[in-house]
C-alpha cells in the first residue's frame, strides 16, 4: 500500500483539529502497536489509530499530502531511499558581518511560512557529496553548511515574498550534536596539533611573569569566539592567524580542543609555546576539584633534563609540587623554598603522560552523550 488515508485522520480534519496542503511532507510517528492490530500514531500534535499494510522500520514514516484522482487528499508514503536521496536543495549563505547567523533561503510554497514566526531546523545527517540533509516542518531539505556542533537550529522567518527565507539564532549547549562531538574528539591529537601551530604566541620562559602566562593561554585560539563576541582585540590570537592563512591543521586542530574543552566541563587543556630552544613546547592541562582543591599537571621536555612532568595541587592557599624528570634533581630542589609550598621530586614514568590523553577522561562522555545533554 503505497497510499493511505485514515478514517481516525479523517475526524480529526472533520472537525478542524488538522489541516493539510498539497505537496506538503509529513513526520508520522508511530507510538506503538495495540492490541487489536492497529497503529496508533502522532501527526502534527493529533494522535490517531491506522492499520497499516506493512510493518515500520522505525518510529517515523515520512509521507506526503496528494490528490487522488477524484480529488480527496490521500498520504503517499515516501520510500526511504527518497527521504535521502532526492531532498528538494536549498540556499545558505553567511549574514551580513556582524551578525555571525546563517541564512536559509527555499522556494515559496514548501512550507506554511509568517514572517516572524520561529521554526526549528532539525539536522539529520551528512550526504555523500558532503552536503547536509535538514528539516524544516517536516519536509526535507539539502542544505550546503559546515558541518554543525548542534542537531538542531532555531530560526526566524524574516521573508515571504518570493521565497522564504529564514536567519538562524544560536541554540544552547543542550542541542549539541553527538555524532559531530565524537568525530571531533576522537580525532583529537595534541602532538600533531602542537607542531601546526604559528609563531603568535611564544613564551619566554626565562622571563615568565603571571600576566604573559595569561595572555599566551588567552591567544591560544580557545577564545576567539568569545573576543570576537566582546570586541576585544584579536591581535595575536592564533585561531584569527590559522583563518587568515587558511592553516586548516591549525584551525581544526583549535576547534577540536574547543570541543573537548567543553566536554571536560571541569577543567581545562591548553598549550604554550616557548621561545627557548632548550625547552619543548609545553602540554598543560588544569583540573578542577572538590571544595576548591584544582590540579594543574604541565608536560614538556628540557635539553638537560629529558621528558618533564609537573603536578600542582592547589588548595586553599596551600601548594603540593610533585617535579618528575628522567634525570635526578633532587638535590638541587632541596635549596627552593616557596611560602606555603612543598616541592618533591620523582623520577619520570613514561605512565604519567596518561594523565594528559583527555580522550579516556570522556569516553563515558561521549558513549552517553545523548543522555548527558
Amino acid at each position: 500500500m503505497n497510499v493511505f488515508w485514515p478514517e481516525g485522520l479523517q475526524n480529526l480534519a472533520d472537525k478542524g483539529e488538522i489541516s493539510f496542503k498539497d505537496g506538503e511532507r509529513l513526520n508520522l510517528n508511530v507510538v506503538r502497536k495495540m492490541d487489536n492490530g492497529l497503529y496508533l500514531i502522532n501527526l502534527k500534535g493529533k494522535s490517531f489509530s491506522a492499520r497499516l499494510d506493512f510493518e515500520p522500520q522505525s518510529q517515523t514514516i515520512r509521507a506526503e499530502v496528494t490528490k487522488s484522482d477524484t480529488g480527496s487528499l490521500q498520504l503517499r508514503f515516501i520510500p526511504k531511499a527518497e527521504n535521502s536521496s532526492n531532498p528538494m536543495q536549498v540556499t545558505t549563505q553567511t549574514t551580513p558581518s556582524g551578525q555571525q547567523k546563517l541564512l536559509f533561503q527555499i522556494p515559496q510554497g514548501t512550507i506554511d511560512a509568517k514572517v516572524g514566526e520561529k521554526v526549528n531546523i532539525q539536522i539529520l545527517k551528512t550526504l555523500d557529496n558532503g552536503n547536509t540533509l535538514v528539516a524544516i516542518k517536516n519536509n526535507l531539505f539539502e542544505v550546503k553548511i559546515d558541518p554543525q556542533l548542534l542537531k538542531n537550529l532555531s530560526a526566524e522567518i524574516t521573508k515571504t515574498d518570493g521565497i522564504i527565507e529564514l536567519v538562524s539564532d544560536k541554540l544552547p549547549i543542550q542541542n549539541l550534536n553527538p555524532n559531530y562531538i565524537k568525530q571531533e574528539v576522537g580525532s583529537f591529537d595534541i602532538e600533531k596539533l602542537m607542531k601546526a601551530f604559528g609563531k603568535f604566541q611564544k613564551l619566554d620562559i626565562a622571563n615568565i611573569t603571571p600576566e604573559s602566562l595569561k595572555t599566551a593561554i588567552k591567544n591560544s585560539g580557545l577564545f576567539m569566539e568569545n573576543k570576537l563576541l566582546n570586541d576585544e582585540n584579536m591581535s595575536g590570537d592564533e585561531k584569527l592567524r590559522a583563518y587568515a592563512n587558511s592553516d586548516n591543521s591549525a584551525k581544526d586542530g583549535i576547534t577540536k580542543m574547543q570541543v573537548s574543552n567543553m566536554l571536560l566541563a571541569g577543567g581545562l587543556i591548553s598549550f604554550l609555546k616557548t621561545q627557548d630552544e632548550s625547552i619543548d613546547d609545553t602540554y598543560m592541562r588544569m583540573k578542577k576539584g572538590e571544595k576548591g582543591q584544582n590540579t594543574l599537571y604541565l608536560s614538556t621536555k628540557f635539553s638537560q633534563l629529558g621528558d618533564t612532568f609537573i603536578i600542582i595541587r592547589s588548595f586553599n592557599n596551600h601548594h603540593d609540587v610533585m617535579i618528575k624528570t628522567e634525570k635526578d634533581i633532587s638535590d638541587m630542589l632541596k635549596d627552593v623554598e616557596l611560602d606555603n609550598t612543598r616541592i618533591h621530586w620523582y623520577e619520570f614514568n613514561k605512565k604519567d603522560l596518561e594523565t594528559m590523553d583527555i580522550k579516556k577522561d570522556i569516553t563515558f562522555n561521549m558513549g552517553n552523550f545523548e543522555v548527558i545533554i
